[in-house]
């Protein structure tokens, strides 16, 4: 049996997973006895997924989101042998990791924090979501604002950290809001939104910090966002940086929230005016590009990589992977 250690060869962290390599193998070969190896999602294969006795994380939301994703696929068609991961937070967001006890306060502590947890082979059994058949660990989206997050390189990123998403969210300020069909456990609703987000960890990304908990009760969280006028659109931009840039929590929540199981999304029509002119003109706002062929349907996001276009089917998969987290990870 093996240690699968994931690190994304395309993302900042490559060099110092790299570098990283021979500590985190001695200490788990210290652990468990057990060889381990390098690998990415790309190269991985089916012999070495069965061959496992856990994998090992290591980057980012994305990195972190994509290895939950192929473990979640594996232990569906393995039921029998399913794989516990350990999460080594080493990217530019690490909103799960914090979520689950896993964020050091100094990045370099990040490795020693996750080999302790896989000691005490303490893990909870961790929901999921399910996009159109594929996998997710942290959200589903789409609308402009949502794509925004897609904007900044990866040599962007690596110097501004979350600084470089300014400009992209400045600019879906102006971005024209889609008309979108909605059916979320059997309520159908029509609504307009900038963006439409379904997360798994409670309101993640959006001003709410999250606990473990809300990644194990059987929900995910739909989010509405429709900003009027800019102090909305200011009130998102606080709520969001106040929370990531200093853990802390604001009172407003300037969207719609509401925890459902399942939830089918469709763009109808794209609006003729960004909310942002409308409010401000005032100019009317009227459905202009009605959305007939799958070719004019938005763009969506699964944990923060492009995915496809509405529309879009998304459930929950209650206890669909095994995380290791700390023993003071409160549950």
């Amino acid at each position: 049996m093996t240690t699968l250690v994931f690190c994304n060869q395309e993302a900042g962290s490559f060099e110092s997973c790299s570098q990283e390599m021979g500590s985190i193998s001695d200490c788990l070969s210290e652990l468990t006895g057990e060889p381990s190896i390098l690998t990415d999602i790309k190269h991985v294969t089916d012999e070495q997924m069965s061959s496992a006795s856990r994998a090992i994380a290591m980057g980012g939301d994305g990195t972190v989101g994509r290895v939950l994703a192929r473990v979640a696929k594996h232990n569906i068609s393995f039921p029998n042998k399913r794989m516990p991961v350990g999460i080594i937070a080493a990217g530019t967001g690490n909103l799960l990791a914090d979520t689950l006890g896993l964020k050091a306060e100094n990045p370099q502590d990040a490795l020693a924090l996750a080999l302790k947890a896989i000691e005490t082979k303490r893990t909870i059994a961790m929901d999921m979501g399910l996009a159109n058949g594929t996998p997710f660990a942290l959200d589903f989206a789409v609308g402009p604002v949502a794509m925004a997050v897609t904007e900044p390189g990866k040599m962007e990123k690596g110097s501004h950290g979350m600084f470089s998403y300014v400009r992209p969210l400045m600019k879906a300020m102006f971005g024209r809001p889609y008309r979108f069909a909605i059916e979320a456990d059997g309520h159908k609703i029509e609504c307009d939104a900038s963006a439409i987000f379904i997360t798994n960890p409670h309101e993640m990304g959006i001003g709410q910090r999250g606990d473990a908990s809300s990644l194990r009760d059987g929900n995910l969280n739909l989010l509405i966002l429709d900003p009027q006028n800019l102090d909305e659109y200011v009130g998102i931009a606080m709520r969001f940086g106040a929370w990531f840039l200093g853990s802390a929590e604001t009172d407003q929540t300037p969207y719609k929230s509401f925890d459902v199981k399942s939830v089918k999304i469709e763009a109808i029509s794209e609006l003729s005016t960004p909310q942002l002119l409308s409010s401000a003109l005032p100019l009317p706002q009227d459905p202009v590009n009605e959305v007939v062929h799958k070719d004019d349907q938005p763009a969506t996001l699964i944990d923060g990589d492009e995915f496809g276009t509405t529309p879009a089917m998304v459930t929950v998969l209650p206890g669909a992977v095994d995380v290791f987290v700390p023993l003071s990870t409160t549950l």
